[in-house]
């Protein structure tokens, strides 16, 4: 790889707010550590909010625009108001896309 050309993956944090809940963002980052702002940030933010399973249906679509994945996620399956990983069931309805 080029020095313009690093891979990129997708994940998805915590961060504590100050009245006691936490704030899930997804953050696309290099997958080697690096100096700079971005590097020591995390990443730059896909999408942030209260309910894991928002922030994780936009990080898996970003999976699959990188190609980590091999089928678009489907939004149905993230329906459902999820405020921690540990509540996911996992994905019921996906589809291969073709």
């Amino acid at each position: 790889m080029t020095e313009q050309n690093k891979e990129l993956t997708v994940v998805i944090k915590s961060y504590p707010e100050s009245n006691g809940k936490k704030n899930w963002t997804a953050m696309f980052k290099r997958k080697e550590p690096f100096k700079g702002l971005v590097g020591t940030s995390g990443g730059i933010t896909i999408a942030r909010g209260e309910y894991w399973n928002r922030v994780a249906f936009e990080a898996e679509r970003a999976k699959f625009l990188l190609g980590e994945r091999d089928t678009e996620p489907y939004i149905l399956d993230y329906g459902n108001d999820i405020q921690t990983p540990e509540e996911w069931k996992g994905e019921v309805h996906a589809f291969t896309v073709k």
